[in-house]
């Protein structure tokens, strides 16, 4: 697929897949930073965490759904996708950071922070608005970035195991393909 040019055309025939990647990858450390730096600012204050149980339970959903959009982006622990597969397309993980840009946009306006969280929470919750948007028109299947590496169907290996990871079709097999 040429840069999602299939599913948006308001950017004609540019490649966005990397600067979608990589802003994913961005916003999703961003978020890590931000939840925690947000839990440390509630429990400064013993009346904070008090005051605010809710508050505590949306960062620290915050955090760890940026860390796993950073770990579906990369695929980095192994078996991460076959675990959260929802992460390996690219619709369910627009819809998963059009759900994280909601909860730090609910985070931010309702203030239950201080005013330089709110305000990080509410900046990171635009751009991911807009990131999860884009990863719904010019993101990426995990699949499609290995068959375009050449891993996907090379040798006649599978790129990354899954469900049927040890069967091979007929085309892969050189006996069979003649």
């Amino acid at each position: 697929m040429e840069g999602g040019s299939s599913r948006c055309g308001c950017f004609g025939q540019w490649n966005l897949a990397p600067l979608v990647k990589w802003g994913n990858v961005g916003i999703g450390s961003y978020f890590v930073v931000v939840g925690i730096f947000s839990l440390i600012n509630i429990f400064v204050s013993l009346s904070g965490a008090l005051a605010s149980p809710i508050g505590f339970i949306l960062f620290l959903y915050i955090s760890v759904f940026g860390l796993f959009l950073v770990f579906g982006e990369l695929d980095w622990p192994e078996g991460f996708i076959r675990l959260f597969y929802f992460l390996r397309g690219c619709y369910l993980r627009a819809l998963f950071e059009l759900f994280i840009a909601s909860l730090a946009l609910t985070a931010g306006f309702t203030g239950s922070t201080s005013n330089v969280t709110n305000i990080l929470l509410i900046i990171g919750g635009f751009i991911a608005l807009v990131l999860g948007v884009l990863c719904f028109c010019y993101g990426t299947d995990h699949n499609e970035e290995d068959e375009a590496l050449g891993q996907g169907t090379a040798g006649g290996s599978s790129s990354g195991g899954g469900l049927f990871s040890g069967m091979k079709s007929q085309t892969q097999n050189p006996v069979n393909a003649i």
